[in-house]
């Protein structure tokens, strides 16, 4: 059983041992609009094809012990997946870490609710094949380029490795080491999940890297933050050993002025804050320890040098900070974005809230007896009626859409299909469809159907020999006249044109909103 993830419904994954990949896996959930609850927790693990049920113990000191683990527990305001309980101890994973407690603390602070979790042989990630073909290629171009970059750097230092003392070369290993434990500080900064980096931070027991990047001292004027001028600082410290050797002199006495930060910072968190930072230390003992090597190794030694250094220096130092900053704040409103969508996907799912947008919108005869094209749960509440066209090209995407729509809410939903056409030419087409319907079941018509709009409709003699159906017989020509009076009862023509009940989909919804939708009382 594998103890990792960074959220409950991953850590479930991966306690499970399901098949899926952590980019898609956290922005699923970060974005499901109900992932604080239950229920919403409920509903992914479904989409994974994952069985579970949700439970409520009374007697939890002792039944706890009956419960199959892994289960997902509700405890205190978290949710926990629990991977072992034994006589003595329950262990378990909240957020991004793990604990092992005593048994009786764990049911004093546990609800009582937990939801029972069960994989089977179809249990994996909607789109699993093609996410992890996107997760492995990126993956491959990151150690591609890690690799090319690591053999420039190699082939620099080896064509003028008679300049590459011991002391150039140490300075260039604790550089190196510094701009690693920037990295693990800008990760910390950005909230980026990192094992290794919490860790580290859980060295010392009165340590907490996060309470010190969050204060307000953590930041120049509130903007540029000290972990990003640490990082701009090693790496600019490199670009200098490798392309500016003979400016040593310089990078000696920027090293010089930046040490009296060292004494504030360790001043800060051990009277101010009261919290120690294991990452700002180590940064401290670099700092320190490149100071030492320059001494060491003679860098205050002052060369002859030109004006152009001097600027070369001031832009070696200053550009990287600004940029780094611009940089990170691309990056931080990428995630402020995944926080709004998954805002304004819980606002979308409020069935209260959209049955008072649906309300404003025109309403059209919406019953099963208008068409018997339909799909998912025929006794839903939710009736959701398609105008489409055979020979339209949104139609076609509309329809893999809506597959894609029943495979993530099969039981909440029924979809219904209205043929349209161009002309009287193509209505062989819808009487076509309706064939195929009246004459196979529902999963074996959905597969027709992809088929048709993906290849079918280009060439339609071709696709209708195939089947030897029967298109004129007295079963489709009254369900063809059906489609036919509800659109010149409705005077429709737009296709697709979506309706929820009968009232028109809100242009600020899509058709994947409605995946959540369980019921609608209007």
């Amino acid at each position: 059983m594998r103890k990792k993830g960074n959220n409950v419904f991953n850590s479930a994954l991966y306690a499970l041992g399901i098949s899926h990949t952590q980019k898609f896996s956290n922005k699923y959930y970060s974005e499901h609009p109900h992932k604080y609850n239950l229920f919403g927790i409920s509903q992914m693990l479904s989409d994974y094809g994952i069985n579970n049920a949700g439970i409520r113990i009374a007697n939890k000191s002792d039944d706890i012990a009956e419960i199959e683990c892994p289960f997902i527990a509700q405890v205190g305001g978290s949710f926990a997946v629990v991977y072992g309980v034994d006589h003595k101890l329950v262990e378990y994973r909240v957020g991004d870490l793990n604990f092992k407690i005593d048994r009786e603390d764990f049911c004093e602070a546990w609800s009582g609710v937990a939801l029972l979790l069960e994989s089977n042989p179809g249990s994996i990630e909607p789109g699993y094949r093609d996410n992890h073909r996107d997760e492995t290629i990126n993956f491959c171009l990151k150690a591609v380029l890690s690799l090319f970059v690591a053999i420039f750097l190699f082939l620099l230092i080896v064509r003028d490795y008679q300049n590459f003392d011991f002391g150039t070369s140490l300075s260039l290993f604790i550089n190196i080491l510094g701009l690693s434990v920037g990295w693990m500080l800008i990760q910390k900064q950005l909230e980026i999940h990192s094992s290794y980096t919490d860790r580290i931070c859980s060295i010392l027991k009165q340590a907490d890297c996060n309470d010190i990047l969050k204060s307000d001292e953590a930041k120049i004027l509130g903007v540029v933050s000290w972990s990003e001028v640490g990082f701009s600082y090693f790496l600019s410290n490199l670009i200098v050993i490798v392309f500016f050797k003979h400016l040593l002199f310089f990078y000696a006495i920027v090293n010089l002025c930046v040490l009296p930060f060292t004494l504030w910072s360790i001043w800060f968190q051990k009277f101010k804050i009261k919290q120690w930072c294991v990452l700002c230390l180590l940064v401290q003992v670099l700092l320190w320890s490149v100071f030492i090597t320059n001494l060491m190794f003679e860098h205050f030694y002052l060369t002859d040098f030109k004006v152009t250094d001097v600027i070369i220096l001031f832009c070696v130092y200053l550009i990287p900070i600004p940029a780094l900053t611009l940089f990170l704040q691309f990056i931080s409103k990428l995630s402020k974005i995944e926080n709004i969508i998954q805002e304004i996907n819980s606002l979308k799912s409020n069935e209260g809230l959209l049955a008072s947008m649906l309300k404003e919108q025109p309403h059209y005869p919406s019953e099963i007896k208008n068409s018997e094209i339909l799909f998912g749960n025929k006794k839903a509440k939710v009736l959701i009626t398609i105008l489409t066209n055979p020979h339209c090209p949104p139609c076609a995407y509309m329809h893999s859409r809506v597959e894609s729509l029943l495979k993530s809410n099969p039981n909440g939903i029924c979809i219904q299909y209205i043929f349209s056409s161009f002309g009287p030419g193509l209505d062989i087409s819808n009487k076509f469809l309706i064939a195929i319907y009246q004459n196979n079941n529902e999963l074996e018509t959905a597969k027709i159907y992809q088929e048709w709009f993906e290849t079918g409709k280009l060439d339609k003699e071709s696709f209708f020999e195939k089947f030897q159906i029967d298109v004129n017989s007295k079963e489709v020509t009254h369900e063809f006249e059906k489609h036919k009076n509800w659109i010149t009862e409705t005077q429709l023509q737009i296709t697709p044109t979506i309706m929820v009940n009968g009232y028109k989909l809100p242009l600020n919804y899509q058709i994947e909103d409605l995946r959540y939708l369980t019921e609608l009382n209007i």
